[in-house]
């Protein structure tokens, strides 16, 4: 690590393998942070055919909030990447990473731009619920994506907040049913300028099919489908398997930012990634045991047809229904000190 000044300002600096971070003094990463981000743009430059120099890729500006407000250069945005350089007062940011590695495949159209990015993110905003998620008294049904067409035929040169998870779902069922490869050379065949019109003419020359029908089957295929079901979710289901005999899971856990398995910052968000296998579907009782510091989210490895997932805070105990498949466990803390906190997912008798 290498201090610097930057005017009056103290910094940090720590080179991985395709990701320098530039921190502002008192802001520490966790042990596993920076392993974490050099993974996520090293997979994400492979699934997108983009080649990998052989110095850091990306440069990461991790800023306090205070210093972010003053000084950076994302016109009132939370967070923005600049070509291969991001702001961000998060850590790590994933959402920024993907805009810093798809910046080599061209400005494209913003509604792909954003789209690309929530598909691909991390799962920050699983921990609580997200702007496109079904409410209590919904019918337990997503409101109907019909505002594609209108996000596309706008004249915005940014995607309005609004319009960020839709681009989402629609970017990831075009990847399920058209292929990676085919939706990045339609993403390069857009202009963050384009016009409708120019938008569907591309569409048409590369998938075959027009622009409107298209979104007329989304919305009839996934009109129920929200985040936690479209987001890729590779490192979650990758992550390290907790073993058990498919009828009681439980296990003692750690969160420690010092830890090389801890992603995040220091008494801000400390989080840690686990996965387990269900065998068969079932009923289970799954509970969170610890003195209040912790939250956890279990999320199904599945796309949106297995979207399940369980959000619990200390002392909860859920009774939910678990189709068979994979599954991750995400625990995170704001706490500064190491707490250790206890998972039980215990099968129900028929």
């Amino acid at each position: 690590m290498v201090w610097w000044l930057v005017g009056c300002l103290e910094t940090a600096e720590t080179r991985g393998r395709q990701v320098e971070v530039e921190a502002d003094a008192g802001l520490q990463m966790c042990g596993g942070t920076l392993e974490h981000m050099d993974r996520f743009v090293e997979w994400f430059a492979g699934a997108s055919g983009l080649p990998l120099p052989d110095e850091p890729r990306i440069s990461y500006r991790w800023m306090t909030p205070e210093h972010y407000a003053r000084r950076n250069p994302c016109a009132g945005m939370p967070a923005c990447a600049l070509g291969r350089t991001v702001y961000a007062t998060e850590m790590p940011h994933e959402h920024e990473l993907v805009h810093a590695v798809a910046s080599d495949l061209g400005l494209a159209h913003p509604f792909f731009v954003e789209g690309l990015a929530m598909a691909f993110e991390g799962g920050a905003r699983d921990a609580r619920p997200t702007d496109d998620e079904p409410q209590a008294g919904d019918g337990d049904k997503a409101a109907p994506m019909s505002r594609v067409l209108t996000a596309l035929r706008g004249r915005s040169l940014w995607l309005p907040g609004e319009y960020y998870f839709v681009a989402g779902a629609f970017t990831r069922y075009l990847i399920d049913r058209f292929g990676l490869d085919l939706h990045l050379e339609f993403y390069r065949r857009t202009w963050y300028a384009d016009s409708y019109r120019t938008l569907a003419r591309a569409f048409r020359a590369v998938f075959g099919t027009t622009l409107e029908q298209t979104v007329v089957e989304f919305e009839a295929e996934r009109a129920d489908c929200y985040y936690s079901g479209y987001r890729f979710k590779t490192f979650e289901c990758e992550a390290p398997e907790l073993a058990w005999d498919g009828d009681r899971l439980a296990r003692s856990l750690t969160l420690d930012c010092e830890d090389d398995t801890a992603i995040g910052a220091a008494g801000v968000n400390v989080r840690t990634l686990h996965s387990f296998e269900v065998a068969a579907t079932g009923r289970f009782r799954v509970e969170l045991r610890d003195s209040g510091a912790v939250r956890a989210t279990i999320g199904s490895c599945g796309g949106c047809e297995r979207a399940s997932l369980v959000r619990l805070l200390a002392g909860e105990v859920r009774e939910v229904e678990l189709p068979a498949g994979r599954y991750f466990l995400r625990a995170e803390t704001e706490a500064a000190a190491p707490v250790t906190f206890g998972v039980v997912v215990e099968k129900l008798g028929e």
